[in-house]
């Protein structure tokens, strides 16, 4: 598509060289396009005597979108931003206009190509044109800014035992000789783009549908290639269509040297739980292998193992060495067959059996932890085959059996462990031995609050517990304050080997009580109230973003409600904590319009108006509208619920009619000799800024600086009608009409 309101060229069928021969007094000439044709059609028909051509990719782009295809990349400076011009994928044919503009239609496919006349293809689109409510079909916005647009296969082909490799894809671009599109390969993953130059170095001057094949022999036997397309905005002056493909094919000729021989067939494997197993084949005179999988052992049916079988477990399932990582019980029994394959047919080797080993498993330790000097108890495990060990034999002695005999007070590890050839598993208990009970020690905070708990332990199991004064109540180790004073907490254990107690003392503390929050609980936006509590020493906090709080001040920051926590902790008596809520109330927002008669607006419903001018307040202007008689900088400030807020100072001139985008952030005002294009914000990132008139013809262009709030350009010599300014940058997207009277 060419520059908006500029003239299309006209498309003329011409041949690229006439070529005259004399022989036998004939004269004769060709178009070198139909030779290219003929030649790749008689190469192929001849390659086909010989050897069959495989079809080793292909594309049509049919279900409306292509996922191995990756649209509008960074490779070789491809821009994304999709704001001019971008790679799309539908079946749109059709012409249109752009602001009466004429886009001519796409022409249709020619018979050959999947789903012609009209079916999916790639191609590029000018997103501007759409925006503007032009056609989606094959065109661009021939802006001539030089930006470049990448379409690239994300799918790597393997062209391995292959020869012969043929890229051939049906393809129409108008356009010119900077306004054109290119083809790219690699063989590498990130690796360089190399371009392919023959038998087209760049592709235009076609507005009907070509075929174009192209073999190279670094296509040849490459285990990674990839194909990309590439489009450059080069000139105001190209035609559409854009650059488009369809019916995209990689076509080779495998080698036939004879079905590969199995020569070394694979062998049952086996491993423990978690391990790593391989079977491994050999195969001479293949080109590809695929192992193939049976869930029910050798007899069973056989298919192909894929990236995703059993959730990824298989690697090398393509070549002659299979890897089966973390095996469970779930593949135990499984069988495994390799089938080689190259251009002539296949072999299959004999099918392996996986066998998995299980890790022996040792159940927790049962039996009593304390034992005394002198006396015995009997431990168990699972499973029975196992060894018991004691670490200290002077402290206790364990039997084959599992019986512990205490010799000496003291502790010591008794084990029980369980070994095959997967490993070795090992369960352990601490067992004590005493000359008398124990009790242990009694363990935790030493100070309660009344009305609260605290929790005490004690490192021997089974004894009881008991409160001495009734300052305080205890179960199960829980103490609870009672009455301010103190208290000694008793814990009892009794056994075979006697009766001990433990105690320790506790102090109760007076409750913890904190005062109510007094203070203002409403807030302007920006503004601050401040609340107060008799109690001191505590800290401040708010639930959620509304507002901040600092030392009691409250600043609202969001319209809404939320919490002010004052909160009290104490490390005795625990954390207190009062709450109040404030309402923060969002700051008027207005927005002056300007309606018919230079009358400026806001809205209704504020509580008061003040309009002013070039800074200073305008008597008696205290309505929601102001008649201007005088070009100047206007604004108005509006209270709503005791909130004030001020509009963005604009200028308002009586030469210059706005016919749309004030209502988006942008003003058009006239200064003198100058437009100026100003903002109701400082833009955060640099704009493109391009002015250009009703007919689509650009007149200026430029870069608005990013945090500058006005654009100027000298429009003296405009003559009056409507024009266009489009503003592009960061999240901002604007195309303003105005008029200059």
């Amino acid at each position: 598509m060419q520059q908006l309101g500029a003239g299309r060229k006209n498309n003329f069928a011409v041949f690229d060289k006439i070529f005259f021969s004399k022989s036998r007094n004939w004269y004769f000439y060709l178009n070198i396009n139909f030779m290219k044709k003929l030649f790749t059609i008689l190469m192929l028909l001849g390659a086909g005597l010989t050897k069959a051509q495989t079809t080793l990719y292909s594309q049509n782009f049919n279900t409306g979108s292509a996922s191995d295809w990756s649209l509008n990349t960074l490779d070789l400076g491809g821009d994304i931003t999709g704001t001019d011009n971008k790679w799309v994928i539908n079946n749109t044919y059709a012409g249109g206009s752009i602001i009466g503009t004429p886009v001519p239609a796409t022409s249709d496919e020619p018979t050959g190509i999947a789903g012609a006349p009209e079916s999916y293809y790639l191609h590029i689109l000018s997103a501007l044109g759409v925006s503007l409510g032009g056609p989606s079909n094959c065109n661009f916005d021939a802006g001539g800014t030089g930006l470049t647009y990448f379409a690239a296969l994300n799918t790597p082909i393997s062209t391995v035992g292959y020869s012969n490799v043929t890229f051939s894809f049906w393809w129409l671009c108008q356009g010119d000789a900077a306004s054109a599109g290119k083809v790219y390969y690699r063989t590498a993953s990130g690796g360089a783009w190399t371009q392919i130059t023959t038998p087209i170095p760049t592709f235009y001057n076609s507005s009907t549908w070509n075929k174009d094949s192209v073999h190279l022999t670094a296509f040849d036997g490459q285990a990674f290639l990839e194909f990309g397309f590439q489009f450059t905005d080069g000139d105001a002056t190209g035609s559409d269509p854009a650059f488009g493909i369809d019916d995209i094919t990689v076509t080779g000729v495998a080698a036939t040297t004879g079905v590969p021989t199995i020569t070394v067939q694979p062998s049952d494997a086996s491993g423990c739980a978690g391990a790593t197993v391989t079977f491994n084949a050999v195969a001479t005179g293949a080109i590809s292998y695929q192992w193939q999988r049976s869930t029910t052992g050798t007899g069973g049916t056989f298919s192909n193992i894929i990236s995703t079988t059993d959730g990824g477990i298989y690697s090398g399932y393509t070549t002659a060495s299979l890897v089966v990582s973390g095996i469970t019980s779930a593949e135990s029994g499984y069988a495994y067959q390799l089938v080689a394959t190259n251009g002539t047919g296949s072999t299959t080797t004999t099918p392996a059996t996986l066998t998995l080993a299980s890790a022996p498993v040792v159940g927790a330790i049962t039996g009593s932890n304390t034992v005394c000097v002198g006396g015995t108890v009997t431990l168990t495990d699972t499973p029975s085959s196992g060894t018991w060990t004691s670490a200290s034999g002077a402290v206790a002695t364990v039997t084959a059996g599992g019986v512990v005999s205490g010799v000496a007070a003291g502790s010591t590890v008794i084990s029980y462990t369980v070994s095959n050839a997967c490993g070795v598993s090992t369960a352990t208990l601490n067992v004590t031995v005493t000359t008398s009970e124990s009790a242990g020690t009694i363990s935790g905070v030493s100070t309660v609050c009344v009305g609260t708990s605290i929790s005490l332990t004690d490192g021997v199991s089974g004894g009881t517990w008991a409160s001495s004064t009734g300052n305080t109540s205890v179960t199960g180790g829980v103490v609870t304050g009672l009455t301010v004073g103190s208290d000694v907490i008793g814990y009892t254990v009794t056994g075979s080997c006697g009766t001990a107690t433990a105690t320790f003392n506790v102090t109760v503390l007076p409750a913890l009580v904190v005062g109510a929050l007094t203070g203002t609980d409403s807030v302007c936006m920006g503004s601050t109230t401040i609340l107060s509590d008799t109690t001191a020493g505590g800290s401040w906090m708010m639930t959620n973003a509304n507002a901040t709080v600092a030392g009691g001040t409250v600043t609202g920051v969001a319209a809404g409600m939320d919490t002010v926590m004052y909160v009290i902790n104490s490390p005795a008596c625990g954390t207190d904590t009062v709450k109040t809520t404030v309402v923060v109330k969002a700051l008027p927002n207005p927005v002056i319009t300007v309606l018919g008669g230079h009358v400026l607006s806001v809205p209704t419903g504020y509580s008061s108006y003040q309009w002013s001018k070039g800074g200073t307040n305008i008597a008696g202007a205290t309505n929601h509208t102001y008649t201007y008689t005088v070009s100047a900088s206007y604004q108005v400030t509006v209270d709503s619920d005791g909130c004030a807020a001020t509009t963005a100072a604009h200028n308002y001139n009586l030469s210059v009619g706005l016919v749309a985008g004030q209502d988006q952030g942008f003003g058009i005002i006239a200064s003198g000799n100058n437009i100026v294009v100003s903002a109701d914000y400082e833009p955060a990132t640099d704009l493109q800024v391009r002015f250009f008139d009703a007919s689509g013809r650009t007149f200026a262009t430029g870069t608005w600086p990013a945090g500058n709030l006005s654009y100027s350009i000298d429009a003296a010599s405009l003559p009056s009608g409507m024009y266009l300014v489009k503003l592009v940058g960061g999240s901002t997207s604007q195309v303003l009409r105005w008029v200059k009277h």
